[in-house]
């Protein structure tokens, strides 16, 4: 026969006891628990109960207790792997080198650690809120614009592009922005990434002056 698990005892306990002081002479709970079997197994239970009792004076006596059980292992499983899979994304976005940023309704409404540093700020909440084009370049806006129209209007991902963002103390910054739509139970929504390249625009820059300086030079060298 199976018995409430020894850690959900108390609290089930708790519950019958909470009953017994009601102003009714019968009192309703509802409580999950897990119930141990005898071969070991534990399965999570509902157990939905109306507790009937009688008062002498101001002693209460419990006459019966009457109620039924549904078993919710197979929920509770789903859910414990639905909080699992959350943990690991969670996990992946605090470690991920690159900024993320989630925008809803034209408001940032989850910026990662990376995100805060790639803007220079020091809590998320400096971010919060904000309209994406507070963030980013003005000469960015027209394109964000239509990239946002074409997300929300059901394209899941678009193309990646190379915008600026405008830092917490007004300087500029050079990024890759990848960026897709999604939707949960609060609505649509754009995840967007970001990623520093100004390092690589300043050597694609040198890049391109070292070759018209060497072009120049072989122009020379014809004419001499």
């Amino acid at each position: 026969m199976a018995t409430v698990h020894p850690e959900d005892l108390r609290a089930l306990q708790d519950l019958i006891a909470a009953a017994h002081r009601a102003d009714t002479p019968d009192s309703r709970f509802t409580a999950e628990c897990r119930m141990q079997y005898p071969d070991g197994e534990v399965r999570w239970m509902v157990v939905r109960a109306q507790v009937f009792f009688e008062r002498e004076g101001v002693d209460v006596r419990t006459t019966r207790v009457v109620g039924t059980t549904q078993d919710v292992t197979a929920r509770k499983r789903v859910e414990q792997l639905i909080r699992q899979s959350e943990e690991r994304y969670r996990r992946l976005i605090a470690v991920s080198p690159y900024g993320i940023l989630v925008i809803r309704a034209d408001q940032v409404i989850f910026a990662n650690d990376q995100a805060l540093k790639l803007f220079g700020v020091v809590k998320a909440d400096e971010l919060l809120g904000k309209s994406p084009f507070e963030l980013f370049h003005q000469a960015c806006h027209t394109t964000m614009r239509e990239r946002t129209r074409e997300l929300l209007g059901g394209s899941q991902v678009a193309p990646m592009v190379e915008e600026r963002i405008i830092k917490e103390d007004g300087t500029s910054m050079d990024v890759e922005v990848s960026s897709a739509g999604f939707s949960d139970e609060e609505g649509p929504a754009i995840l967007v990434m970001l990623r520093d390249i100004s390092e690589r625009k300043r050597l694609q820059d040198r890049l391109r002056k070292t070759e018209r300086i060497a072009e120049l030079g072989t122009v020379a060298s014809g004419m001499a």
